[in-house]
């Protein structure tokens, strides 16, 4: 190239070079050739994390996602487009946008090629979120449940009536009971009922429990849950409580699987330790009066749920 020719390059043009170059290095689009992975054509569940380069948008700052249970390249979108999410509302939006990294599951697919940008949305129709603080393990397996409808009726336990289906894939495992204990005051009741009722999705191993007469129990042991969005409270029973003053009693109460408080009986208030126990980052502290003496009782919810309606 001449002299005569460089100085002919104008400074728009320059520009435009430089646009070019700057967003040729950031728009790295990991899993370009997975197109068995992520499809513009079927839905999958996916994991995802916040792209965090610095370009301009939309080559940059969007999300990386890879599906679960494949050993697949994580693949670059620009965005998130609720548009099929008919579930979602505004508020159930918001918990998927402000989630942490690790703590979403979501089902859909690759929205139409940006043809200026050679990027896609990601075309979100079901969102799941986990629990704050914790992660799958190594070698966890994503899996949704259902119930054997009608139940098996077995002559000697245990009885596998749970169904686990590992997300991805048509492979199904049958086994005996979800366990959902996390710890930290996490009502475990109510995570297993959302697994096995509910439609919340488990990352967790199947292995042999307890023996019984026929055998092992299988356990589903979960390292997280992911809440099927939107998360709502109850609904709740609306019942009539006695009034147990009249009697020099205290109504009590339990915390059902739908995080109810439910009426329960009129008992005599009797000694209680005074322990109110420290939620985790991510979590609120609910109370009520509960158990056979009419102390307070706990558990710790994740901050980002949805009063009741």
């Amino acid at each position: 190239m001449t002299n005569a020719t460089l100085r002919s390059f104008s400074l728009s043009s320059l520009a435009a070079l430089t646009f070019a170059l700057g967003t040729a290095s950031c728009a790295v689009d990991p899993g370009a050739q997975e197109e068995d992975a992520l499809s513009a054509s079927s839905r999958s569940f996916v994991t995802l994390r916040h792209d965090q380069r610095k370009c301009l948008s939309p080559v940059c700052g969007g999300y990386f996602v890879r599906d679960v249970n494949r050993k697949t390249a994580e693949r670059y979108v620009s965005s998130l487009d609720f548009a099929h999410a008919g579930d979602l509302d505004a508020e159930a939006i918001d918990q998927v946008l402000s989630a942490p990294d690790g703590e979403l599951v979501l089902r859909g697919k690759l929205g139409p090629l940006d043809a200026k940008f050679n990027t896609r949305t990601f075309l979100v129709y079901e969102a799941y979120r986990g629990m704050p603080g914790h992660t799958p393990a190594d070698g966890d397996t994503f899996f949704d449940v259902s119930a054997n409808d009608p139940p098996h009726q077995c002559l000697v336990a245990p009885c596998n009536n749970l169904v686990a289906h590992k997300l991805n894939a048509t492979k199904t495992t049958s086994y005996t009971r979800t366990d959902a204990d996390l710890g930290g005051f996490i009502d475990a009741a109510w995570l297993e009922n959302r697994v096995d009722n509910d439609d919340a999705i488990v990352a967790g191993t199947i292995v042999d429990g307890a023996v019984f007469t026929g055998g092992p129990e299988k356990v589903l042991g979960a390292n997280q849950v992911f809440l099927r969005l939107p998360e709502r409270m109850g609904p709740c029973p609306a019942l009539a409580i006695p009034n147990c003053a009249a009697s020099g009693k205290v109504a009590t109460f339990t915390h059902s699987p739908d995080r109810c408080q439910v009426f329960d009986k009129c008992v005599t208030p009797g000694v209680c330790a005074l322990f109110l126990p420290s939620c985790g980052d991510g979590y609120s502290l609910v109370s009520w009066t509960g158990g056979p003496h009419a102390c307070q009782q706990h558990a710790c919810e994740p901050s980002f749920l949805t009063p009741p309606n």
